[in-house]
């Protein structure tokens, strides 16, 4: 089957590696008007569909991610997304970063509200080195 897209959405697509067990998402400028909802809305979307293929590697681009995330949608993102990436056993988290300084700061605290991680998760600044470092 090889990649494939398992969700397209307004903010973001997701696609699908089952050679490599490859999950890519790749924000869309679209972002910058995304509301707390909508941003809520997409992540339980992004959780179903990656339940069903159960994914050891995620390659989340955020380089064009725009929403400016609060405090507490970073508590929620860590308790809801991080939560479940320990749970369905995912190996490596890997960051392309966001283009906005705010944005980018603003998803680092996401994924650092725990104190530790059951994966480890890298920050890079294009994709062909994050998917080097994850399927190394």
């Amino acid at each position: 089957m090889a990649r494939q897209q398992i969700l397209a959405h307004e903010y973001a697509d997701l696609y699908f590696d089952d050679t490599i067990f490859l999950i890519e998402e790749i924000w869309k400028p679209s972002t910058e008007n995304m509301n707390d909802e909508e941003y809520k809305s997409y992540q339980h979307k992004k959780l179903e569909a990656t339940q069903k293929v159960a994914p050891k590697f995620f390659l989340c681009d955020t380089e064009n991610f725009l929403y400016s995330m609060a405090p507490e949608m970073q508590e929620w993102t860590d308790e809801k997304l991080n939560k479940f990436w320990e749970e369905i056993g995912l190996v490596k988290f890997a960051f392309v970063m966001s283009k906005g300084f705010i944005e980018q700061i603003a998803l680092e605290l996401a994924m650092t509200e725990r104190e530790v991680l059951a994966y480890p998760v890298e920050y890079f600044d294009n994709q062909e080195k994050a998917k080097n470092w994850l399927l190394s």
